[in-house]
């Protein structure tokens, strides 16, 4: 899918207030990230600790922690 020229994998789920995305996987599960704007406006990462696999999360709340340098 191309929205506004950048190219957007439908699979997955965008929470675009945090420039975040989810995906669900087989089995259950989901794998989290951030988009490449919200990396571009984050800066370097100089640290992440996200909550263990296997956690029950709720949208819009924490799954860890990120530390930008």
């Amino acid at each position: 899918m191309l929205i506004a020229g950048a190219t957007v994998p439908a699979a997955l789920w965008y929470w675009a207030a945090d420039q975040t995305w989810a995906e669900p996987l087989p089995g259950g599960g989901i794998r989290v990230g951030i988009t490449a704007l919200g990396l571009k406006a984050s800066g370097e990462i100089y640290m992440c600790r996200p909550k263990p696999v296997g956690s029950e999360v709720e949208q819009g709340r924490s799954l860890g922690v990120v530390e930008l340098a």
